[in-house]
């Protein structure tokens, strides 16, 4: 049996607990959400950039299922193995498909610069297509921007 209502928060004033109930029936499904953890990344510091996607599940039993979305360089100045290569899990080349196995909630990848002379680069890396077994989503960050700062 499906239960009507389900409490979503509990708050006490004084002594008294409220629950806050949100009926089922109307109720949005629990999002499991994968993208960027942020939307710039730039090699000032090193000539290793470390791009981190993120998996947030609203539903505490999507933590026990992978999910995945497809990432890929989708724009941007630099060219790859004359201003960066690309490392992930070990793989030099391209990114693919990126998996977020159960109670994983990052994932990371690693943009290594080749600083030239000249203007400053830059890399877009996008990402699409998330999949799972429950509802899931591209976040606020769904593309993230590299900037190779180059000497002038």
């Amino acid at each position: 049996m499906r239960p009507l209502a389900k409490i979503v928060a509990v708050t006490s004033l004084a002594g008294f607990s409220t629950a806050l109930m949100m009926h089922t029936a109307s109720a949005e499904p629990l999002l499991t959400v994968l993208g960027f953890a942020q939307a710039a990344y730039n090699d000032s510091a090193s000539n290793e950039v470390v791009v981190k996607l993120v998996r947030v599940d609203q539903d505490p039993a999507t933590q026990a299922e992978a999910f995945s979305l497809d990432c890929a360089v989708t724009g941007g100045t630099a060219v790859e193995n004359v201003d960066y290569r690309l490392s992930f899990n070990g793989s030099m080349s391209g990114l693919g498909t990126v998996t977020f196995p159960p109670g994983v909630p990052e994932q990371t990848f690693t943009i290594y610069t080749m600083k030239n002379a000249g203007p400053s680069k830059t890399l877009q890396i996008g990402c699409a297509n998330p999949t799972g077994p429950a509802p899931v989503v591209t976040g606020d960050n769904p593309t993230a921007r590299i900037t190779i700062v180059n000497a002038p």
